[in-house]
């Protein structure tokens, strides 16, 4: 569960400063439909389901 939440915090500051230097949304939308953002994706969701769960 570390691995994954550096992996989401390290996602997230990339996407901040993609939208940060990138005018057009264009490659903060690159990022987010390349494979890695598709991994981001699926773990945030799957991490923000376990959250309900253990609540």
């Amino acid at each position: 569960r570390d691995y994954v939440n550096r992996y989401l915090s390290q996602f997230d500051k990339m996407i901040e400063s993609a939208k940060r230097s990138d005018q057009g949304g264009v490659l903060g939308a690159t990022f987010m439909t390349s494979d890695a953002g598709k991994v981001y994706l699926i773990l945030r969701a799957a991490l923000s389901g376990a959250g309900r769960d253990e609540g």
